[in-house]
């Protein structure tokens, strides 16, 4: 009898356990799923915003030029970061580096890779595309006297 007892309550306290680990996972997934839906969102409507001031022919790097900056890093080598890398030139600025922390001493698209560790040197400003980490990538950068603008400010 004590032994169907301990067995009964060792398949309860199992269970418990399950249900309990069930739960944190599910409660984990769906904040994740939130965090990775919100950042989608933000990209999703700067795109927009970026798309509708090219086909009104609205400059979309006018806070570039408000603040007399000409020589640009753009922190980020992903389509973004590459997507500036294509447009800035044609509107007059000179791309100098990207700056990423895993792609850090490759080339891409011509332009080489420099670690956030790494001086800058001859550039104006940093155009950081992940915005939304755009606080700790400045003090990730903090070494640098050059300005610091997220993309979300260049592209209103």
């Amino acid at each position: 009898m004590l032994k169907a007892l301990l067995v009964i309550l060792g398949i309860v306290i199992g269970i418990v356990i399950g249900v309990f680990l069930c739960l944190r996972l599910t409660v984990y997934v769906a904040k994740t799923k939130d965090k990775n839906n919100k950042k989608f969102q933000a990209y999703y409507g700067l795109t927009i915003k970026m798309i509708n001031r090219l086909v009104s022919g609205k400059p979309i790097f006018s806070s570039l030029k408000e603040n007399g900056y000409k020589n640009i890093a753009i922190y980020g080598c992903a389509d973004m970061g590459r997507l500036l890398n294509r447009m800035l030139p044609k509107e007059g600025y000179a791309v100098k580096c990207f700056i990423d922390r895993r792609l850090a001493g490759q080339v891409i698209d011509g332009l080489e890779v420099k670690s956030p560790a790494d001086a800058l040197e001859g550039v104006d400003c940093v155009i950081v595309t992940p915005f939304l980490s755009f606080d700790e990538i400045v003090r990730d950068m903090a070494q640098n006297k050059c300005e610091f603008i997220g993309l979300d400010e260049v592209c209103y």
